[in-house]
């Protein structure tokens, strides 16, 4: 017996000692430190700008009936007059209903690259703001409005930069490729009918930049560096509509199993039943990446990730929203209705739920988990939509250098890692003609910041226009003839 408890503490303590030898040597890499070229922006021109756009109230609707389609054709006159220079240079032509295609030409048609944003913004209820969310006043270097952050100011970013370089009778090494959609916010066509356009046209992107990641602060368990994260893939989505149908009543008399209790059982069993957590390559590559900056104790987890994933997913929950939304499929029920009278039991009970689809799963097992789960024939299992998830961009690539390093002669203080976008852009559209789809929004933004997009009191300083500027400009300068 006494062999046997000294072979398992000898074990135990192998074991301890791999650990830790393990999270030693998990030590952030040696980068090497390349000069950048210092560059300048007007940053009040970029607010003023952007202001301007702002003041364009492009807010897309499902129903189409609701958009005002005269702010649509002002929001592309402006842009006219803002960017005399790069619309001298440019070649334009519209997708679509909302599509914008900016055409910059370069030495050779090949490999050509395409920079995103979308102009479309989504409501704002002006009583709860403290400011008019339209009024695209700049207040102390501070842009105000809907769409200042997602995504006007990108595009303003890219044109800011692409004007100053035709300005500078610059050319572009390769062919660029503006693409704004203006219905990105409802998944609209606009994205579509811009791809399909370019599809037809032959054109094979390169490098697919977009809104998406950004460089936050605090994000990261144990990392005190600010970490430019930039999305590689993206997760699906899915609408889903429960309801049962039930005889309509009186509320005085009501019967033992009504349409409300069926469809609250249902979605308390949802609750109860979350999709099992896993980790993806993707998630992987984060800890993998911004694990090494972080303090011995959690780099004992990181740098022996594969041992500790079953515990990383089991405590997913317990770790916070954005860890949890990154090792599982989520559901969120967001809208629901029944009777129009409190009095009155409704002949249908139902409530909509939103999906995001984790990689490596499809709608299909969304759906089997549901019946599965609900275990009732009574509640209607109905999908509105499916997006599949996106597949997954590589990071050993010269594109994802290009990005990188941009980034770094931007902000030499960030970390520069992959991530797994939990949201839905337009750029999973963009993944059926480019390989390389990388998702960033070249902006430091706070907590407080990153809280008001889709929020009230939306805004940015234009200091960090100007910066996403030079962000773009570098990127712009580094693509090599050859990707």
């Amino acid at each position: 017996m006494d062999t046997v408890l000294i072979v398992l503490c000898a074990l135990i303590a192998l074991f301890v000692i791999y650990l830790l030898v393990n999270a030693a040597r998990f030590r952030p890499e040696k980068q090497a430190d390349i000069p950048a070229e210092p560059l300048e922006y007007d940053a009040e021109a970029a607010g003023a700008h952007l202001g301007a756009m702002l003041r364009c109230r492009t807010v897309s609707n499902r129903d189409e009936s609701l958009m005002d389609w005269a702010e649509y054709d002002r929001f592309v006159a402006l842009l006219s007059e803002l960017y005399p220079a790069a619309m001298e240079k440019l070649h334009f032509e519209r997708a679509g209903k909302t599509g914008l295609i900016y055409r910059w030409e370069g030495a050779t048609r090949d490999d050509p690259v395409v920079l995103m944003a979308h102009y479309d913004v989504v409501p704002a209820k002006a009583e709860e703001w403290s400011f008019d969310p339209f009024s695209g006043e700049v207040r102390d270097g501070v842009v105000l409005g809907r769409g200042a952050l997602d995504t006007k100011s990108t595009l303003c970013a890219i044109f800011e930069a692409v004007d100053k370089l035709c300005r500078e009778n610059y050319q572009p090494q390769r062919d660029f490729y503006l693409c704004f959609s203006g219905t990105e916010e409802i998944a609209g066509e606009g994205a579509y009918a811009i791809v399909d356009k370019l599809q037809k046209d032959g054109v094979k992107p390169c490098l697919t930049v977009d809104e998406g990641g950004a460089i936050v602060t605090g994000a990261f368990p144990g990392v005190k560096e600010p970490c430019a994260v930039v999305g590689i893939s993206e997760k699906g989505q899915m609408a889903i509509r429960l309801s049962v149908k039930s005889g309509a009543g009186h509320a005085s008399a009501p019967p033992k199993n009504d349409a409300f209790s069926q469809l609250a059982r249902a979605i308390a069993a949802l609750e109860k039943s979350p999709f099992k957590a896993r980790m993806t390559e993707t998630s992987a590559q984060l800890f993998r990446t911004l694990g090494r900056h972080a303090g011995f104790g959690l780099r004992v987890v990181f740098g022996n990730l594969k041992l500790f994933t079953p515990l990383l997913c089991k405590l997913a929950r317990a770790l916070g929203n954005d860890v949890n939304a990154l090792l599982r499929t989520t559901c969120v029920f967001t809208m629901a209705g029944g009777s129009e009278a409190s009095n009155v039991l409704p002949s249908e009970a139902w409530a909509t739920c939103d999906v995001r689809i984790l990689n490596g799963s499809t709608s299909e097992d969304v759906l089997a988990h549901f019946r599965k789960v609900i275990g009732n024939d009574n509640v209607q299992i109905e999908p509105l939509f499916a997006v599949e998830p996106s597949p997954v961009s590589p990071t050993d690539c010269r594109e994802w250098q290009a990005v990188s390093q941009a980034i770094r002669h931007t902000w030499p203080d960030a970390l520069v890692s992959p991530y797994l976008m939990t949201a839905r852009s337009d750029s999973s559209v963009y993944t059926s003609i480019c390989r390389n789809v990388y998702r960033f929004a070249p902006m430091k933004l706070s907590k407080e910041e990153r809280a008001t997009i889709h929020g009230v009191d939306e805004m940015i300083p234009a200091e960090k226009v100007a910066k996403a500027a030079c962000f773009y400009e570098r990127l712009i300068r580094s693509i090599s003839v050859s990707c």
